[in-house]
C-alpha cells in the first residue's frame, strides 16, 4: 500500500488545528479501511469560521459504500475511524458523486469551495506528468512521529491539468462531462 499523502499547497490551505489533528492522526486509515478515490473537506473549518462546536464536514467517495444503504454509511465512517471531533461525514458511491457533483446542493457546492484532499484523477496525472522532486506542489507524508508532516519525493500535481475557473480552489474545477444537474436530484 502507498504512503498516504496529501499535497502542500492543499494542506497548506487548512489551518484550522482541529483540521490538521484530524488528518495527521486518521488519513492513513481513511486510505486503508476505504480507499477514497475522492475526499472532500468543506465548511466553517475549511473557511477559517470555525467555532468552538463546529464540526468537520467531508465528502468521502469510495467504492466500498456499494451496497450499502445511504443512511447506513456514515454512521460505518465514523465508527471505523472515530474521529476526535464531531463529523459530518457524506459518503457516496464514485456513481453517485459523478451524478451529484455537477448538479445543485451541498454536494456541488463542496466541490467548488471545498479542499479536495484526494482526487483519483488527479493523482492519475500527477504520476505521469514529470520527475520526482522537493518542489512546493510535493505531497506531505502525514505518517511521522508526533503528527509533523514531512515532504515527500513524489512528483506535483499537473498544472496543465487545471482550469482557471476558481484560482482559489484546491480541487477540481471540473465538474461532470454532462452539463447541468441530473433529472434524478436527490
Amino acid at each position: 500500500m502507498g504512503a498516504a499523502t496529501i499535497r502542500t499547497e492543499t494542506l497548506s490551505r487548512l489551518s484550522d488545528p482541529e483540521v490538521r489533528r484530524f488528518l495527521a492522526e486518521k488519513w492513513a486509515l481513511i486510505e486503508e479501511q476505504f480507499a477514497p478515490s475522492h475526499f472532500i473537506l468543506f465548511g466553517s473549518r475549511v473557511r477559517g469560521t470555525a467555532h468552538e462546536w463546529s464540526d468537520l464536514d467531508a465528502i468521502i467517495v469510495s467504492s466500498r459504500f456499494a451496497g450499502i444503504r445511504f443512511i447506513k454509511r456514515a454512521y460505518r465512517f465514523k465508527t471505523a475511524i472515530r474521529p476526535h471531533v464531531g463529523m459530518t461525514a457524506l459518503c457516496y458511491t464514485p456513481e453517485e458523486f459523478e451524478e451529484l457533483r455537477g448538479g445543485i446542493g451541498v454536494v456541488a457546492d463542496a466541490c467548488r469551495e471545498g479542499v479536495w484532499l484526494k482526487d483519483a484523477g488527479a493523482a492519475a496525472l500527477a504520476s505521469s506528468s514529470g520527475s520526482p522532486g522537493d518542489s512546493p506542489g510535493a505531497p506531505l507524508d502525514l505518517r511521522t512521529e508526533r503528527g509533523h508532516p514531512r515532504r515527500s519525493q513524489a512528483p506535483p500535481s499537473s498544472s496543465a491539468s487545471s482550469s482557471s475557473s476558481s484560482p482559489s480552489s484546491a480541487g477540481p474545477p471540473s465538474g461532470p462531462s454532462s452539463p447541468g444537474p441530473s433529472s434524478g436530484a436527490r
